[in-house]
């Protein structure tokens, strides 16, 4: 199978009628082209990438974690009562996720034991 390498993304779009995700990218020889992505595959498109992003990381031997810097989150309540949060990343970007069962109050032990942790470590204290 051939492979087309885009070392440069210039942007992205959505079509006029709301169906298709569009990457306006350059190839090796400078060429700009769009690739046209269904909207209905972006979720999955965004998973097969996280993997490949620590699959990279693992590969190149990268000693820290590879993740996406956030900006700000919010937690909220689906009109079908589904707890949903949300977390802002890059300068506009949202990620929403839908918490299943009990992830809630499970986050918010780990947020706490967590923030503990971090204190300890920034006060020179022991890290458990």
């Amino acid at each position: 199978m051939d492979l087309m390498t885009f070392p440069e993304l210039l942007g992205s779009m959505t079509s006029d009628d709301g169906q298709v995700f569009c990457l306006h990218v350059k190839d090796v020889a400078g060429t700009e082209m769009m690739i046209g992505i269904p909207h209905r595959e972006i979720a999955h498109l965004i998973e097969v990438a996280a993997v490949q992003v620590q699959e990279g990381s693992r590969l190149r031997g990268d000693k820290d974690l590879t993740a996406f810097n956030t900006r700000s989150f919010s937690v909220g309540v689906s009109e079908g009562g589904q707890v949903v949060l949300t977390l802002a990343i890059g300068a506009t970007a949202k990620l929403a996720f839908v918490l299943p069962g009990d992830m809630t109050g499970q986050l918010s032990e780990t947020l706490a034991i967590a923030s503990a942790r971090s204190a300890e470590a920034k006060s020179g204290g022991a890290v458990n």
